[in-house]
């Protein structure tokens, strides 16, 4: 099997992954230590989307990797501009789709914000709450 065809059967195999998930019983049925079970329990029914494009794509866009990195610091500008902004003024960026998505990320995540000392330091660390934190496995193992 070609790298590419291993590749594109996970892309292809994700999906389900997601719709159909894993449960605790599947998980025991592997020998899984019980400690890991509900780590590795995935409550499926979850929606994804795949988009398959038939276009010149060259993943070995090395010029285009670099530009992206180049711009992502300007991005990380708006970001931290934003977290430490108590009026929450939207982020205008120049580029309105890029805006958009920012602001939406910044809408939905306003709530997990570095406290005043992660500013200072050369690496910053956001804390943002997962899935499981908002929807933490009962008793039995299932989400709530």
């Amino acid at each position: 099997m070609s790298s590419h065809d291993e590749l594109m059967a996970n892309f292809f195999a994700q999906p389900d992954a997601l719709a159909n998930g894993k449960s605790t019983e599947e998980v025991r049925a592997e020998g899984t230590p019980e400690h890991l079970v509900a780590h590795k329990m995935i409550e499926g029914n979850r929606p994804s989307m795949s988009l398959m494009l038939h276009m010149g794509l060259n993943s070995f866009d090395q010029w285009g990797v670099e530009l992206g990195k180049k711009l992502a610091l300007e991005v990380k500008e708006y970001l931290l501009n934003a977290r430490s902004d108590p009026l929450e003024t939207p982020i205008e960026t120049g580029a309105p789709a890029t805006s958009r998505m920012l602001n939406y990320y910044m809408y939905n995540s306003r709530e997990n914000v570095c406290d005043e000392y992660c500013y200072g330091n050369s690496v910053t660390t956001i804390t943002r709450k997962t899935y499981h934190d908002l929807h933490p496995p009962a008793s039995n193992g299932k989400l709530s």
